[in-house]
């Protein structure tokens, strides 16, 4: 129910970082009042806050089939990577696996092993008000 839910990949092909302040919005308005910390995040708010490849897809209104979004991911990653935020990409997910995907290993700091963990930070992560720019 994070950002992803909003995420418009196709403008993500279009203009890497235009839109990023409104697909942070969705996580602004879950998120932000939370105070928790990544310690007390529960499975059901990891849960709660995943997409699968599919529905973001879906919901992004796109073209795509779920095995080619790895790229937008991948771009997403590398940009909260690069401000020192956490991998807003952790939040989408193989529904078969229920997990991110292979591709997700590696990419700007993804790591399968900790992504529950990463997930958390994403979670309690208290975004600017405003995206800077790159």
């Amino acid at each position: 129910m994070v950002s992803f839910r909003v995420v418009q990949v196709g403008q993500i092909r279009r203009s890497k970082w235009a839109k990023l302040d409104e697909r942070t919005q969705r996580h602004k308005q879950r998120c932000q009042d939370l105070k928790v910390t990544p310690e007390t995040v529960t499975d059901e708010m990891v849960w709660s806050s995943v997409i699968c490849y599919g529905d973001l897809c879906r919901e992004a209104r796109v073209s795509i089939p779920p095995v080619g979004i790895g790229r937008y991911l991948d771009e997403i990653g590398e940009y909260c990577e690069e401000r020192d935020y956490p991998l807003l990409n952790a939040l989408a997910i193989s529904k078969k696996f229920q997990k991110p995907g292979h591709g997700y290993e590696g990419a700007h700091g993804g790591n399968r092993r900790l992504w529950r963990r990463q997930v958390r930070k994403c979670i309690v992560f208290k975004y600017p008000d405003k995206v800077p720019d790159k």
